[in-house]
């Protein structure tokens, strides 16, 4: 059963696609997802404390980021991960509240190895700002 969510939640987007006939994408969900995380960015400006899942570098909360990387995630500097926003940014990573079943443990370990490129890949490109090829 939990398969089989986290295999819709994985490709919604595709169903999305279907949906439609090929004739758009789930742009919407994109959209709301940023005017999300802004206004939440603005709270927090305004002096609001917000919770939010964002993709940060870990070393923004050393002790937040003990548990990340315990968890799978110990060779990376950056992750997604729960956070507290306020007005100087990231103030810590939001602990788990439960641990995570071996289903999500397994998740964990695709994404690290897959991000460790990407973000290898993210870091080039922001130093020499030149377009990927």
């Amino acid at each position: 059963e939990m398969e089989d969510l986290v295999q819709r939640i994985q490709y919604g987007g595709d169903e999305i696609v279907k949906a439609k006939d090929g004739e758009g994408s789930a742009t919407l969900s994109m959209a709301y997802a940023g005017a999300r995380f802004t206004s939440s960015l603005v709270q927090a400006v305004g002096g609001a404390q917000v919770m939010e899942s964002a993709f940060v570098p870990l070393a923004a909360d050393s002790q937040g980021a003990h548990q990340i990387r315990r968890l799978g995630a110990n060779s990376l500097d950056f992750f997604a991960v729960p956070i507290e926003l306020g007005k100087t940014g990231t103030l810590r990573i939001v602990p788990l509240d439960a641990e995570p079943n071996m289903l999500e443990l397994k998740a964990i370990d695709i994404a690290a190895r897959t991000l460790k490129d990407n973000i290898a890949q993210g870091i080039k490109y922001m130093d020499s700002n030149q377009p990927l090829h």
